[in-house]
């Protein structure tokens, strides 16, 4: 059931941009059947899975042209860096645009910053908005700030929700990122593959369903028959 969540969740943000496929890896616990005895092998053992962790795909989705000003793709790695309540985290998704304020924001409203670590003001007036490959923003030809990009290492990522990420060893400023304006990154999840994962789980359910069910019946056989016998 658990596999069955994480799968579920995949195929929800197979359109979300920037999202991460998320897989989930299983344990198994085994421990001996008649308590201080040491294990003798599988015919005196108990074992039981459990789900040990989750962890990412941080493979890169496919670029999608949109055409818009404020969405932009990071091509190869790196991550842009928000302003969240609980502070800065990192996200792929570079569908962003501008609040009352002219503030830089994703459609969460949380502010994008720069390699400052500043919000991003974007003139309330402007007719040409450009963002160069190194995420340099220049409004009618006026340089106004740079996309702060940066990189963690994966397995110091963990998920924080809204398709962000939390870097728990801190981050480094990517030196020569590779920005595209007017692109979106999809996301890095294959339909067809999931439904196909999750195929295979629901039949794995339905047989340890079907086992508990046969164990119940022989448990209710075993109390009928004692009950005859006495």
């Amino acid at each position: 059931m658990k596999e069955l969540s994480v799968i579920a969740n995949n195929m929800a943000n197979a359109n979300t941009i920037g999202f991460k496929r998320e897989g989930a890896i299983f344990t198994e616990f085994i421990n001996a059947a008649n308590g201080d005895i040491p294990d003798k092998g599988p015919r005196h053992s108990m074992s039981m899975g459990r789900l040990g962790a989750h962890f990412s795909h941080f493979s890169y989705g496919e670029l999608r042209r949109t055409g818009g000003e404020l969405d932009v793709a990071i091509d190869g790695e790196g991550f842009f860096t928000v302003e969240a309540p609980g502070g800065e985290r990192l996200t792929r998704a570079g569908h962003f645009l501008t609040n009352q304020e002219g503030t830089l924001v994703t459609p969460d409203g949380m502010p994008v910053l720069d390699q400052a670590g500043g919000q991003i003001q974007i003139p309330q007036e402007v007719n040409r908005l450009a963002i160069g490959g190194d995420g340099t923003i220049s409004a009618d030809g006026i340089e106004l700030a740079k996309l702060g990009i940066v990189n963690a290492a994966p397995e110091t990522m963990s998920r924080d929700g809204g398709n962000l990420w939390i870097a728990r060893e801190g981050t480094e400023v990517l030196e020569e990122p590779r920005v595209l304006q007017g692109f979106t990154e999809d996301s890095n999840v294959q339909p067809v593959a999931e439904i196909a994962r999750m195929i295979e789980v629901q039949r794995y359910y339905d047989a340890g369903q079907k086992l508990l069910e046969m164990e119940d019946e022989r448990i209710r056989q075993v109390i009928t028959t004692i009950r005859q016998i006495g």
